[in-house]
């Protein structure tokens, strides 16, 4: 049976490029173990175990309203206002009803008081002629009879003259009455214009604000995205003068970020390592960087995110 069998110079080549990888491996692991040393001995002179953030800003929500919900708080702010003011008028309409019905009763009652001191002049007036006829003998006297059925159509007259005023101011208070529903619905009609101009004033009322708080807050959040870019870039720079630092120049930013606010470690080393391999892959050819990229140093040391990053990068 033949035997292949590989050339010593195939197998000292396959070797070397596999010792290659490992030299480049190596390289780059010792690069990212020296930041991060350097990182995790100066962490004690900076407090260690800092904030992720320490813009520590947040956005403002804004809650936006549909028309009908504009709408619906105006009304409900009115509500009190357009209850009172219905209620008012039905008040008022019936104090009016109340005070004519008052009056048509006095009336009323005026009448028959009245009637009564007829009838009780009458008959006295009556009782009167009766006895002075009955001292005289003349009881049946056609003279007598005259003038008793004379006070009685005088009452009678009177009688008349009573109800002919009763019904003529009964029917003055009557057409007044009448009118008061003519006048309810005017008042009312009146009034829901009224609370219609209120009500447009308030909705647009409403709508300016909500368009003042919008503004309000759509330049809050944009002045903190623009803070928050500003703040990106600025660990961005910081982040590649500590991959190329050595460990007194190191310090000095160290110092230099703590003092101007920039206390977050764990995010300038994150982007130290991430600058350093970056810059690192530049020199290699796309087999070497994919063989490095598996590394588990440099897995462990940047979020997966990062490592895609640098694939898409370099691979893709």
């Amino acid at each position: 049976m033949y035997q292949y069998n590989v050339s010593n110079d195939v197998t000292d080549k396959a070797v070397s490029v596999i010792s290659a990888k490992d030299d480049k491996k190596k390289e780059l692991e010792d690069k990212i173990k020296s930041i991060q040393d350097r990182f995790d001995l100066s962490s004690d002179a900076t407090g260690g175990n800092l904030p992720d953030s320490n813009l520590d800003l947040e956005e403002l929500e804004f809650k936006d309203k549909t028309d009908d919900e504009i709408k619906s708080e105006a009304e409900s702010s009115l509500g009190q206002y357009y209850r009172s003011g219905i209620a008012d008028i039905e008040q008022d309409i019936k104090d009016e009803a109340d005070n004519y019905n008052a009056k048509a009763n006095q009336l009323i009652s005026s009448n028959e008081e009245s009637k009564k001191n007829i009838d009780q002049y009458t008959e006295s007036a009556k009782q009167s002629l009766s006895d002075e006829a009955l001292k005289r003998g003349l009881a049946r006297s056609s003279i007598v009879i005259n003038k008793m059925e004379a006070f009685d159509r005088d009452k009678l007259d009177k009688y008349a003259e009573l109800d002919k005023q009763l019904t003529g101011e009964m029917d003055a208070i009557n057409f007044e009455l009448n009118a008061l529903e003519g006048k309810r619905k005017q008042a009312l009609s009146d009034f829901e214009l009224e609370y219609a101009d209120k009500l447009n004033q308030k909705i647009s009322s409403l709508k300016s604000e909500l368009d003042k708080r919008r503004d309000e807050v759509t330049k809050y959040n944009n002045e903190i995205r623009e803070k928050e870019k500003e703040y990106e870039a600025d660990v961005a720079k910081l982040a590649r003068q500590f991959a190329e630092a050595d460990d007194k120049k190191t310090q000095e930013l160290l110092e230099y970020a703590t003092k101007n606010g920039y206390t977050n470690l764990e995010l300038f080393k994150r982007e130290a390592v991430y600058f350093a391999v970056d810059n690192y892959l530049k020199g290699l050819d796309p087999e070497t960087i994919d063989y490095v990229l598996n590394s588990k140093k440099v897995q462990d040391s940047l979020p997966e995110s990062y490592i895609s990053t640098l694939r898409a990068k370099y691979l893709d």
